[in-house]
């Protein structure tokens, strides 16, 4: 039911590669609040894993995006933690924004 009303609200699912840069660029620019980083490494690694689920189950999977996703959800599992300095994760947060924001473009470029 919860999954139903977040679906509906993010149809376009830009909105979604959105929200996550913001969430990791808030991470880049304030690397020293460790309740953040810990809800960051939550909420990206659960909206990784929807868009993943999502994508695999539809009729125009694109393999690229899958792994992207899958990649991401890996480095930032909060049950399995990777622990890693600062430096390092600031880092992994700008490649994954770059990452996100260029799956962002290209599937709006293909619609």
């Amino acid at each position: 039911m919860v999954l139903n009303k977040i679906e509906k609200y993010f149809k376009d699912e830009n909105r979604i590669l959105i929200i996550s840069c913001v969430f990791l660029w808030i991470a880049v620019i304030r690397p020293r609040w460790y309740w953040y980083f810990l809800f960051n490494r939550v909420a990206i690694f659960i909206i990784m894993i929807y868009l993943f689920v999502k994508h695999y189950k539809s009729k125009e999977r694109n393999e690229k995006q899958l792994w992207i996703y899958w990649i991401i959800a890996f480095v930032f599992n909060p049950i399995f933690s990777i622990h890693l300095t600062k430096g390092i994760w600031i880092c992994l947060d700008i490649v994954g924004i770059i990452s996100l924001i260029t799956i962002c473009y290209k599937t709006k470029k293909d619609v």
